[in-house]
């Protein structure tokens, strides 16, 4: 089976899933979300109304085609009511480009590493989160 096939018929079942209101565990790769999340850890991912979604937490969505899964930096409403995200991994130097909630799959809620399990949709892990969002800010400012 091809990576594109693969892909689209998980994308069908996380969709039917999350239209349903069902959470689902999901193991996303990479290092972009170090240390929040790490390569081979279980996400436990939830249906969100992206319009409910705050800076901090850590969104499941898709970019060019590839499932993505970083933190919320920054959202704005246009005049004509839609919504727009930027997106950044923990570890990731930029934020991703600007999404729109059509691109929002769900929410973080959990990730269970080494048989524990610890919620990311607390409102300590979203202070966290956005403590680190701000840190990251700073940073960059300083140059």
């Amino acid at each position: 089976m091809t990576t594109g096939r693969r892909a689209a018929i998980f994308a069908a079942v996380t969709s039917a899933t999350l239209e349903r209101g069902l959470p689902y565990w999901w193991r996303p790769r990479g290092f972009s979300m170090i240390p929040a999340i790490r390569d081979g850890d279980r996400v436990l991912i939830a249906p969100v109304a992206p319009a409910r979604l705050r800076r901090g937490d850590i969104v499941k969505f898709t970019l060019d085609g590839e499932f993505r899964l970083h933190r919320l930096v920054r959202r704005v409403r246009k005049p004509s009511g839609e919504w727009r995200f930027e997106l950044q991994g923990d570890n990731a130097v930029a934020p991703d480009r600007v999404v729109t909630a059509d691109a929002i799959i769900g929410i973080a809620v959990a990730v269970e590493r080494a048989g524990r399990v610890r919620r990311l949709d607390t409102p300590w892990a979203r202070a966290r989160g956005r403590l680190l969002v701000m840190r990251r800010r700073h940073a960059r400012a300083r140059g």
